[in-house]
């Protein structure tokens, strides 16, 4: 897993409206779409955007399923 989608995974387990959104969410872009919609939210504190082309999508969808999975 490269920094990027280490960073967005570890910034949506310690945001709580994160975190609810990809509770809600079916796939890491549809988490995109509803963090930005919702919470106007785009990127990492550190910089690292959502849609990024460097966010691994695959890694991140399986671990908001695994998360609806808890």
């Amino acid at each position: 897993m490269n920094e990027e989608t280490k960073n967005v995974k570890k910034y949506i387990s310690e945001s709580f409206a994160l975190s609810t959104v990809a509770l809600s969410s079916t796939s890491y872009s549809n988490f995109i779409s509803l963090a930005r919609n919702l919470l106007n939210e785009t990127s990492t504190p550190e910089g690292v955007i959502f849609s990024s082309k460097k966010v691994n999508r695959k890694i991140l969808t399986k671990y908001i399923k695994s998360l609806r999975e808890e």
